[in-house]
């Protein structure tokens, strides 16, 4: 499914300056970091154009999360419908939210389809469903 995607790029010690190693990211379960990374890597590919910065804030976000390559692979591998589920445990909403917001507008810019992808996870989140027509993928890079 993802396998073209080159998951050693963004483990590195030297990545861009580090996201704020926040609590809520320390405290979530491996199933929820799984379902945010994924939540994560579609907010970025939505537009069809993953920028350096958005890159960057994925790199950090990854070390934000003390993630590996496996569990970034396992992450990608995840089913949508796993992962709609997974982030309605999520309890801190407003926590998901403004993080998909900073991957959505790391690069300054706000494509439609970013802002569709987070009012999708908005509307469905709270349902712990995918929706029917739930379609996105995940760009190679």
């Amino acid at each position: 499914m993802n396998k073209k995607i080159d998951f050693s790029n963004f483990i590195t010690e030297d990545s861009a300056e580090s996201l704020v190693i926040s609590k809520e990211l320390q405290e979530l379960s491996i199933m929820q970091k799984k379902a945010i990374i994924k939540a994560v890597l579609y907010v970025i590919s939505a537009d069809g154009i993953i920028t350096h910065e958005e890159k960057n804030f994925f790199a950090q976000l990854l070390k934000g999360l003390s993630a590996n390559n496996e569990l970034l692979k396992e992450a990608a591998d995840l089913e949508d419908e796993e992962m709609f589920k997974v982030l309605q445990s999520v309890n801190k909403e407003d926590f998901l939210i403004s993080l998909l917001n900073q991957a959505a507008m790391v690069d300054n810019n706000l494509a439609l389809e970013e802002e569709k992808f987070i009012a999708t996870i908005l509307e469905y989140i709270p349902q712990g469903k995918k929706p029917n027509d739930f379609y996105n993928k995940i760009l190679t890079f």
